[in-house]
């Protein structure tokens, strides 16, 4: 049986003490490490440029402005997205922004409503 003694998120560092009260350290539990972060870095450049790029697709009908206006808002996703440390919230960040590209490419624009 372990328990809980200490987190330390930054580090993603978790100290658990044994029954015979020995310190066991586990790492990377819930939180992003430095090496995870660099593993995911290229993946989530590329998808920032596509998605960028995709804006300026002629398939979508959007004037200068609005254009101007869609690529302020995907600056600002990936702005606060870059500050995630959640394994899992970086994982769903991603497949979101994999879907809304897929949906530019398309033509059609990703729509900010969550469906169950």
């Amino acid at each position: 049986m372990h328990r809980l003694c200490c987190v330390v998120t930054s580090f993603s560092v978790c100290f658990l003490r044994n029954r015979d009260n020995s310190c066991v350290v586990m790492t990377s539990l819930l939180w992003l490490t430095a090496e995870e972060a660099a593993k995911n870095r290229g993946k989530v450049l590329s998808l920032y440029r596509q998605l960028l790029r995709s804006v300026n697709s002629p398939k979508l009908q959007l004037s200068y402005a609005s254009r101007l206006a869609k690529k302020a808002e995907i600056k600002t996703i990936f702005l606060f997205g870059s500050e995630e440390i959640s394994k899992h919230n970086v994982a769903d960040l991603i497949r979101t922004g994999e879907y809304a590209l897929s949906q530019l490419k398309q033509g059609k624009i990703p729509n900010n409503t969550t469906q169950y």
